[in-house]
């Protein structure tokens, strides 16, 4: 049998009013917000009355989600005021939503190589399932365990040199590229994609790992810092050789420079002094040259006048009666006469007479300067 129009409005008159009365006596309580207790996310249970009415009231806060467990255990995620269950006692808890950010313990393993790295790391993270936070054992627990189970995996399958920078090669660009240092990044990956397939922890989404601090082993470390003393040195000797040697060198070569060009200036001194010289000689032999033609010719036309001179007195001796000289001797003596007299041509461009002809002529001057007498 179905009710009656005016049942039903009456009905959801009566469901207003409960509402209205119980959301105004639960604001009035002013609850104040619930204290998580360090490294929990999860807080509670607090009390829920529900009346016989099905009515109660959960409180609200900013950033936390209510999730309302029953006596049986049936749980109800809650937004809060107002709300309709069966009359009884429940609890309530409380997810936090904020981004956290909390510090792991002290992460210790064994490399590849044998030595103990420690690693020291804090998790940015937040809840992105308040149900399946609410319903995990200890979850900061479950997920504290697999970073740090995904942190010991990564100091395991790494070798020291590795995880820590304190290489003593650490200067040296040639031995540094052939070991690579794991970033703190690939380290906050590795971390979170473990977290990212466990089971465990997927109510939660894992941020960043940072990573605060990487012990290497001791022992190790000091014999490390040993070696990088020592390269240290090396390197700073080689250094000092190599510019001992580069300052020789460069000395070697600006002596050699210096050498050189003073040769240079001692061989452009001398071709100067030698064009110096050469010139001043030609000058003199020009100067000679200007002056000796107008002297040797004036000279030459002196001796020549005197030869003439001496053969006219030749002539006019033999003209003589009784002359003591003979033909013969006197045509020596033209001869001789002839010979000395200087070679008029080589002053001038006509070229002087073949020295085998010398004879005829000699004879043809003498003829002319003196005629054979004829015979009776």
């Amino acid at each position: 049998m179905s009710q009656h129009p005016s049942e039903n409005e009456g009905n959801e008159l009566d469901f207003d009013l409960i509402k209205w009365v119980t959301e105004y006596q639960g604001r009035r309580r002013r609850l104040l917000p619930p204290q998580f207790a360090e490294n929990e996310i999860v807080a509670g249970p607090y009390p829920l009355d529900v009346n016989l009415l099905g009515a109660g009231y959960v409180p609200s806060f900013p950033n936390l989600d209510a999730i309302v467990v029953a006596p049986d255990g049936e749980r109800t995620p809650a937004k809060g005021g107002y709300i309709h269950l069966a009359p009884g006692r429940y609890k309530i808890y409380y997810v936090d939503r904020q981004e956290r950010y909390m510090t792991l313990p002290e992460v210790q393993a064994v490399t590849l190589d044998g030595a103990n790295v420690l690693f020291s790391c804090g998790i940015t993270f937040t809840v992105n399932n308040s149900m399946d936070v609410q319903n995990i054992r200890n979850p900061m627990d479950a997920l504290f365990k697999v970073c740090e189970a995904a942190l010991r995996h990564v100091i395991r399958t790494h070798k020291h040199d590795e995880l820590i920078d304190e290489k003593p090669d650490r200067d040296d660009p040639d031995a540094a590229s052939a070991i690579k240092i794991i970033s703190d990044q690939q380290i906050s990956d590795a971390v979170k994609l473990q977290v990212n397939m466990s089971e465990a922890c997927r109510a939660f989404s894992l941020h960043n790992v940072n990573i605060i601090e990487r012990k290497g082993h001791p022992r190790l470390l000091n014999v490390r810092e040993e070696e990088a003393i020592q390269l240290r040195a090396g390197r700073k000797e080689i250094k000092q050789t190599e510019m001992k040697t580069k300052i020789a060198v460069t000395q070697k070569l600006l002596t050699t420079q210096q050498g050189t060009v003073t040769k240079q200036q001692a061989d452009n001194e001398k071709i100067r002094r030698e064009t110096l010289f050469a010139a001043e000689k030609l000058a003199v032999e020009l100067e000679q040259l200007r002056q000796t033609p107008r002297f040797s010719h004036e000279e030459n036309l002196k001796i020549i006048d005197a030869r003439i001179e001496a053969l006219k007195t030749l002539m006019q001796a033999q003209a003589m009666p009784g002359s003591s000289r003979s033909i013969e001797e006197l045509r020596q003596l033209v001869e001789r006469i002839i010979t000395e007299m200087p070679n008029i041509t080589e002053e001038t461009t006509s070229p002087a007479p073949a020295k085998d002809k010398k004879g005829s002529e000699d004879d043809e001057f003498i003829e002319i300067l003196i005629p054979k007498k004829k015979k009776k």
